[in-house]
């Protein structure tokens, strides 16, 4: 799906470079990356006003650390850049839109397909029977009249 608009709000933002979100079309482009400022609740968000939704993937860097990585906010790393440990609220996006969709037939001439839909193998008039593969008529897909089941109490 893509859509026209996404938000997310990150929690403890430290440094201007460390959280940003970064947005895709459906083709892989780079449409555009917004960095977090600093605070304790920041927002993210970018909205394609040019027509159609075009925004089909994002990319979330939260902080300079792993979130559960062990490393205390504020420590020093390698480098001597302060760790930035972010996380993540409440994700928002607009009205998401199918990229592609393929339509089927809805009528009995539909060929079996590859999630295992057997077109053969329905109850064309909702009165109980199936018909197999084989042309056999049943009560269903799986259907057993043989009742192996004994009542006998030696």
């Amino acid at each position: 799906a893509r859509t026209a608009g996404f938000g997310v709000v990150f929690v403890d933002v430290d440094s201007d470079r460390s959280t940003w979100v970064t947005y895709f079309d459906a083709a892989g482009r780079r449409l555009a990356r917004v960095f977090a400022k600093p605070g304790r609740l920041s927002f993210v968000g970018y909205v394609n006003t040019e027509g159609d939704p075009t925004i089909a993937r994002v990319e979330i860097n939260a902080g300079n650390v792993p979130l559960a990585g062990g490393i205390p906010d504020g420590a020093e790393l390698a480098g001597g850049t302060d760790a930035d440990v972010v996380a993540m609220d409440d994700f928002f996006a607009a009205e998401p839109t199918p990229i592609n969709v393929v339509a089927a037939p809805l009528d009995d001439n539909v060929a079996d397909d590859d999630q295992g839909f057997d077109a053969d193998n329905i109850d064309d008039d909702d009165n109980g029977d199936f018909v197999n593969d084989d042309g056999v008529a049943g009560n269903g897909p799986e259907d057993d009249d043989d009742d192996d089941s004994s009542d006998d109490d030696d």
